[in-house]
């Protein structure tokens, strides 16, 4: 045999050997967005060819599923899953008893170590979620909206705490449960709580699709989810129960929209609370945050100004054309060309095809038209019952300084004057006292809503 063919021999056995040490199960457990998660990974060889099967150890009866084995070496662990657009790229420690890497799925990048050790599941802080025992009672109540219905709970203190006031607590954008549950923070659990403490009734319901309510959500409109507020409203006012008291409405983000709209209509409203809320208009709250979001993540200034401009000629594309199909092509084309100038960093993050289904799923439809077309002064200027707006001065979704302003503005001219508008320094869009101030950190931040925020709450309501 020649010298090469020793050479050959050794480097087969030599990459059999190194592959071999990645076969059997590894594990790992991380948080992704406010969750903490599980997986075990079996490595194995067929034909030559490797496997890798994914399952969760928390879920025994739940099959394991296998990923595309892409590249497995001394130097590269990569896998992905099409299927869930989930990706890991990673590499064997020198040691060869761990695989360091990243994994991915649309566009949430996490740290992900597998280890041959079994890991134990990460605790998530959430030092302000209530605890038992509690000092008010609490009932679940379902409420008709049509044919549809509306599943909550209803909170109460006890009668010698009890001022004759109750909440309708309204949720922002995205199917949330009535704990107004996100990133593993459930900031309507906090408010109910608080509130009860200091004797305030408060109703907080699933969204639509959610929990126990039924109907889709996104089939939904703005005024759909208005309605749903103002039927919870009317559930209160005809409970004999809640006799006398007064009824008031919180709503955060998008909710504060469905608040006002409400309390346009529906003479039981005594009182609005907007927490990070819409001063503006619905477009101008987007194309600000649509520039403000990535700049914070530090994607650059140019990623940034491309993305508002991307929002900007959709929203054009919307307001102009009725059909949904005509605008379909007409923001199909419009992407199209947009990409040709894009930076690098969007055509390496995003396809077309992604970008253009997002696109008409979030404004090619009513609520997207509804919302664009939302203008907080058409509610505000003759509002007759009292706003009280608060805004966290570094939120990226609603920034602060242009919608405080003109909610101070509309509020001058209604037909109230115990009306205020405010900006509280230090808080992001969930109202969680922040370091970086992007989305990214909302699930890290251990608080979930400051407290700061819960007393002036109240102080403004017992007034």
């Amino acid at each position: 045999m020649k010298r090469k063919n020793y050479v050959f021999l050794l480097i087969c056995l030599i990459g059999q050997q190194l592959t071999a040490q990645v076969d059997g199960i590894w594990h790992a457990s991380f948080t992704v967005m406010g969750k903490a998660l599980r997986m075990d990974m079996t490595v194995a060889d067929s034909n030559g060819l490797k496997t890798i099967f994914l399952s969760d150890p928390d879920k025994p009866s739940k099959q394991p599923f296998q990923v595309a084995a892409i590249e497995v070496s001394d130097t590269q662990f990569i896998f992905n899953w099409k299927k869930g657009g989930l990706n890991f790229e990673g590499k064997l420690s020198e040691a060869k008893d761990s695989i360091l890497g990243k994994m991915s799925q649309n566009g949430v990048e996490w740290d992900a170590i597998f280890t041959r050790a079994t890991q134990e599941a990460i605790t998530i802080k959430r030092p302000q979620e209530p605890k038992a025992p509690f000092p008010y009672q609490t009932q679940e109540v379902t409420i008709p909206n049509g044919e549809y219905k509306i599943a909550g709970t209803l909170t109460t203190p006890p009668d010698s705490l009890n001022k004759n006031i109750v909440v309708v607590l309204a949720s922002g954008s995205g199917p949330q449960n009535r704990d107004g549950e996100l990133l593993g923070h459930k900031p309507f659990w906090v408010i109910a709580d608080y509130l009860a403490r200091n004797g305030i009734s408060t109703l907080r319901f699933d969204d639509r699709g959610t929990g126990g309510s039924t109907a889709g959500y996104f089939q939904a409109s703005l005024a759909d989810f208005a309605s749903d507020v103002s039927q919870c409203v009317d559930y209160i006012a005809l409970d004999t129960s809640f006799s006398d008291f007064k009824i008031g409405v919180v709503g955060h983000s998008e909710g504060g929209m469905h608040a006002l709209m409400a309390a346009s209509k529906n003479d039981n409203i005594d009182f609005v609370i907007e927490l990070a809320s819409v001063g503006l208009s619905g477009k101008e709250v987007l194309l600000e945050q649509q520039y403000l979001i990535p700049l914070k993540s530090g994607l650059g200034e140019v990623y940034a100004k491309w993305n508002q401009s991307l929002f900007k000629g959709v929203c054009k594309i919307v307001e102009k054309e009725s059909s949904r199909e005509k605008a379909t092509d007409l923001i199909s084309q419009f992407i199209d060309e947009k990409l040709e100038k894009a930076p690098e960093k969007v055509k390496t993050s995003s396809s077309a095809i992604s970008i253009k289904m997002s696109m008409n799923m979030l404004l090619n439809n009513d609520w997207g038209r509804e919302f664009l077309k939302y203008r907080a002064k058409d509610y505000l200027k003759d509002c007759k019952v009292p706003v009280l707006a608060i805004n966290g001065a570094e939120d990226i979704q609603v920034p602060a300084a242009s919608n405080n302003k003109a909610f101070l503005k509309w509020l001058k001219q209604s037909k109230n004057k115990n009306s205020e508008a405010l900006i509280l320094p230090g808080l992001n869009h969930l109202f969680q006292h922040c370091q970086q101030c992007n989305i990214e950190e909302y699930a890290t931040i251990e608080e979930t809503f400051a407290e700061e925020v819960m007393q002036k709450m109240v102080e403004w309501i017992k007034q």
